[in-house]
């Protein structure tokens, strides 16, 4: 029985999904990657933020509005603290049409536990 419920969450992970060295993998990979962090500006200024990324608050109200206006054709890379708000937001541009978007499997804090590291925002 145990081993039936591990295959079925296995397979109904999403393929969007990334491990954080996947994701930082990818994001290398990808000339023309574009790393979003969708935490609130308290949470990027006190831990840090992926070398490169750009932070859209999605908490903000104005997510949606914000990445309404980018190219639908690129590549998304999206992190949060968890991977909850970052996975509500790749699902919103999902919506809106974009279909090239990741997100980071356990957000910073995995990516902090697999000592990769974070950059101070500028």
């Amino acid at each position: 029985m145990v081993l039936l419920i591990l295959f079925v969450l296995a397979g109904c992970s999403d393929p969007n999904s990334l491990t954080p060295e996947a994701f930082q993998e990818r994001i290398k990979a990808t000339p023309d990657a574009i790393v979003i962090d969708v935490r609130t500006p308290e949470e990027t200024h006190t831990s840090g933020i992926i070398e490169g990324a750009i932070v859209y608050d999605f908490k903000s109200g104005e997510f949606e509005n914000s990445v309404e206006a980018l190219d639908k054709s690129k590549t998304y890379f999206l992190y949060c603290a968890s991977g909850v708000r970052s996975s509500k937001a790749a699902g919103l541009m999902k919506k809106q049409g974009f279909e090239k978007v990741f997100v980071l499997e356990g957000g910073t804090t995995e990516w902090t536990k697999r000592e990769l590291p974070l950059a101070p925002i500028k």
